[in-house]
């Protein structure tokens, strides 16, 4: 299914007030050029509230990040209808908390790179255990 199918599809859906929840996990390419369709949908529609999951390596991945994703965050950060959320697996609680904590504050230093705006709004922990545990 392509991205820009699934996105127009959204906004042919009748409602009063949308907010989109987008994992984007494809890599950004050169100049943003693999997420433009979602630049252009958030372009296109700034009452519509966003909040983009980004995931440059299953985490963070190093810091600072790739140029492309500079360029990328930084773009997506540019439009005051989005907020950022970066993605932090947790292996259904098999990942321990001392890694997870690592990758948050890896996500947090993106703040403080002062050449572009890549700093994220909040983190989107994904495979998270469906079952209550008495260590939580």
């Amino acid at each position: 299914m392509h991205l820009a199918w699934f996105i127009s599809l959204i906004f042919a859906l009748p409602c009063h007030s949308l907010f989109i929840l987008l994992p984007l996990y494809l890599y950004p390419g050169t100049s943003a050029s693999t997420w433009s369709n979602v630049t252009a949908a958030i372009a296109a529609n700034p009452t519509v509230q966003w909040q983009v999951i980004v995931n440059p390596n299953s985490g963070p991945g190093a810091y600072p990040p790739d140029a492309n994703y500079i360029a990328a965050l930084s773009k997506l950060n540019s439009y005051r209808n989005v907020a950022t959320l970066g993605y932090v697996a947790t292996n259904y609680g098999r990942i321990p908390y001392a890694t997870l904590t690592s990758q948050i504050d890896v996500y947090a230093r993106w703040a403080t790179y002062t050449q572009a705006n890549i700093a994220v709004d909040g983190v989107f922990f994904d495979e998270v255990n469906n079952t209550a545990a008495s260590d939580v």
